[in-house]
């Protein structure tokens, strides 16, 4: 884990914060009109009906100029006997090389490896139980660059999101009732 850790580390800080696309070409993240921040950060819930309460999460998804998704973050909660933990899942797009490992880093801070749970035709997921650290550095945080290596090129590619909102977005998120029926529409 060390040796990832090491080589993730190397890797993140020659990367540009720009998304980059598994053929290679580059894609800057750029703002030709205003950005309205409520876009950035989605709100849904779903109302589990045998446990009476919602289950509630932020998406961020990155998409190609043509619509298609690229990847997903999803900041999410859940209340435990002793308080809420906050969570980070990711989806990536097929072709990563698993053994390498996926990882992230928010501005230039130190990378932190994810856990990859599963590959589908959809994509593959990975994710991360939050320490308040981590969730205080995403918060006031501005790019966040997912790290992974593409398995045909042995490349090591980022995948560049704004955390420009992401605040006020958690701060929706936790102030939401613990325990809730009503289900929230996503917005």
């Amino acid at each position: 884990m060390m040796k990832f850790t090491k080589m993730l580390a190397k890797f993140a800080a020659a990367l540009p914060l720009i998304t980059v696309l598994a053929g290679g070409e580059a894609m800057a993240q750029t703002a030709q009109k205003p950005v309205d921040l409520r876009d950035i950060w989605k709100l849904g819930c779903v109302a589990k009906q045998a446990q009476s309460q919602a289950t509630c999460q932020l998406r961020n998804n990155l998409y190609t100029d043509n619509g298609q998704l690229i990847a997903r973050l999803i900041l999410g909660r859940v209340e435990l006997k002793n308080g809420m933990r906050w969570y980070l899942n990711v989806r990536l797009p097929l072709g990563l090389d698993i053994p390498r490992g996926v990882g992230y880093r928010v501005d230039k801070g130190k990378p932190i490896l994810l856990q990859v749970q599963t590959c589908t035709l959809k994509g593959c997921r990975a994710s991360l139980s939050l320490s308040p650290a981590q969730l205080a550095q995403i918060r006031r945080g501005n790019h966040f660059t997912l790290i992974f290596t593409d398995t045909k090129s042995k490349s090591t590619l980022g995948l560049g999101f704004t955390l420009a909102g992401v605040t006020a977005a958690t701060d929706r998120l936790a102030a939401l009732p613990k325990r809730s029926t009503e289900q929230v529409t996503q917005n």
